[in-house]
């Protein structure tokens, strides 16, 4: 008997284990994906990382479109220079906010007169 639940009680911590840990790598995703030649960006959501990233690439339209950066419960950014000659892309938590900052940072490694294109969030 005592053994039964022991073994029983160690099946349901395995179980809850199982389901918290599936539960974290659960949508929501995102990913943000940039052509280098046409300057174009996209931002695709889904509730896997690689439904999100399909959906960048498609909505960005150009062969050479690549996601830079996906994102889970979490933000991005993507910053570009005006004449589009350089850009800059980070992911960050909680809020967008820090994503723009990061994203204009990186952008601002290279270009000029960078400006935030695009931050959002896939936070439940």
């Amino acid at each position: 008997m005592r053994t039964a639940l022991i073994v029983g009680l160690g099946l349901f911590v395995l179980a809850a284990g199982y389901v918290v840990a599936f539960s974290d790598d659960t949508g929501p995703y995102g990913a943000i994906a940039y052509s280098k030649s046409s300057h174009r960006w996209a931002w695709g959501t889904g509730y896997t990382m690689n439904e999100a990233e399909a959906k960048a690439r498609r909505m960005c339209g150009n062969d050479d479109c690549i996601v830079y950066t996906s994102t889970h419960r979490s933000c991005a950014g993507l910053a570009r220079a005006v004449d589009g000659s350089y850009y800059g892309w980070s992911w960050s938590q909680p809020n967008h906010g820090k994503a723009e900052i990061r994203a204009m940072k990186r952008c601002e490694e290279g270009g000029s007169n960078c400006r935030v294109v695009f931050a959002g969030c896939t936070i439940r």
